[in-house]
């Protein structure tokens, strides 16, 4: 029982059941950001070592 001013407030399976569906899409919701980010710095990594490998062939290429 928790107290809230004057008055008494009880839980019921009501509030338990919305507390749950809450809990569970903010995990859900913690996750796809997770992997999103993850995919987005696979991404940037990828991009970034192509464009090293182009500027490094570019000036192998010019020094020849």
């Amino acid at each position: 029982m928790a107290k809230l001013g004057i008055k008494e407030y009880k839980m019921d399976a009501t509030d338990i059941k919305v507390f749950l569906l809450n809990a569970s899409t903010m995990v859900i919701s913690f996750s796809n950001i997770e992997a999103t980010l993850k995919i987005l710095l696979l991404l940037a990594s990828i991009g970034y070592t192509a464009q090293r490998w182009y500027l490094m062939n570019k000036e192998n290429v010019s020094r020849d």
